[in-house]
Parts: structure tokens; C-alpha cells; sequence
């Protein structure tokens, strides 16, 4: 039997029967009920096992109880380390400034960035080369009106500030204005 799977010899623990064999005393030892009658299974830690385990793993794991939350709060000092290890550390991939010496693949994605801020780097290089390289591209795209759509788009027509599409959603030729697409995904 497995910790967790619900299983008390063989008995399925969901439902209205909830904790019915622990309040009897016929369940199997290392079950207990809880005060809101559901069956907990110790999986046979006593406190003394449990105290070794805190000691062998530096701490161990808070203690569970059977809602879910925990009744000690996660050790702080290990968060905030992480936190200062995040802050500190360099960007995955730089943003490409060609005034600081990092240039783009091309002009197009030098222009996509210019008026589309809001597009990673990634976003900008694979619009770019869906533009460059006649290839369908899914975008996700905030209207005027705050409405969010996915669209896959073809036969892209490349016009700063905007980029004339077949939309595969509307079976229509459409007009994006690129600071409103908001993520690119492969067509």
C-alpha cells in the first residue's frame, strides 16, 4: 500500500465513509482520525523517527497537517538567499541595444523591437524571421478594446508600425498594429 492512495486495507477512504475504521479502531495501525473525522496514515514515523529524520535532513519538512497547511512556517533564511542570487544574477539573454554594442540579427528585428516594447527577445527574433522568412506565426494580440485573441497569421506583409496578415481566426485579411501583439508563438 502506498502513503497517500486513500487505502485503508483495501478500502477506498472517499466518500461518506470517511474515516469510519480509524473512529472504530479497525483500521490499520499507523491510521488515525483527525478531529474533522478524515484518516491520516503516519506510514509508521513515531516522533522519535521523525526527530532522527529532522536531524539526518537539517530540519526536514514542516510538519503536514491533513487540510494541507503546515504548522511551521518554511525556513526564511534559505528564501532570502535565493532572493539575493536572483537579483544579482546576469539576464539570461541580453536585449539587444546597438548602441551598447549588441546588435540585432537584422533590421527587421531592430524595427519589430522599436515598436513592439513589450515583446521579449525571443518574441521579437521568431516575428522577424516569420516576417523575413514568409512562415505562419501564432501571435496573441490585445485589440483596442482590451479584448486578448490568439491568432495564427500568414502571408505576412511587413509595414512599420503595422503588419498586414491573413488571419486564420476571421478567414480575412487583417491589420496589426505590432505594440498591441503581446506574444509570438510558431505558426
Amino acid at each position: 500500500m502506498e502513503v497517500g492512495d486513500g487505502l485503508v486495507e483495501g478500502r477506498h477512504l472517499a466518500g461518506g465513509g470517511r474515516g469510519e475504521e480509524a473512529a472504530r479502531g479497525d483500521a490499520e495501525p499507523g491510521a488515525e482520525a483527525s478531529e474533522g473525522g478524515e484518516v491520516r496514515l503516519s506510514a509508521g514515523f513515531d516522533p522519535g523517527e521523525r526527530a532522527e529524520a529532522d536531524a539526518r535532513f537539517g530540519g526536514g519538512l514542516p510538519a503536514r497537517k491533513t487540510d494541507g497547511r503546515t504548522d511551521q512556517a518554511p525556513a526564511t533564511a534559505d528564501l532570502r538567499a535565493l532572493a539575493t542570487r536572483l537579483k544579482t544574477a546576469p539576464p539570461a539573454s541580453p536585449q539587444p541595444d546597438p548602441y551598447n554594442g549588441i546588435p540585432f540579427d537584422s533590421d527587421t528585428e531592430e524595427i519589430i523591437a522599436g515598436y513592439a516594447r513589450q515583446l521579449s527577445l525571443t518574441d521579437v527574433r521568431q516575428l522577424a524571421h516569420a516576417v523575413s522568412e514568409g512562415q505562419p506565426v501564432t501571435i496573441e494580440y490585445v485589440a483596442a478594446s482590451g479584448s486578448r485573441t490568439i491568432r495564427t497569421l500568414s502571408e505576412l506583409d511587413f509595414d512599420p508600425p503595422y503588419l498586414h496578415a491573413w488571419c486564420h481566426l476571421r478567414n480575412d485579411e487583417r491589420v496589426f498594429t505590432l505594440s498591441r501583439i503581446h506574444g509570438v508563438l510558431p505558426g
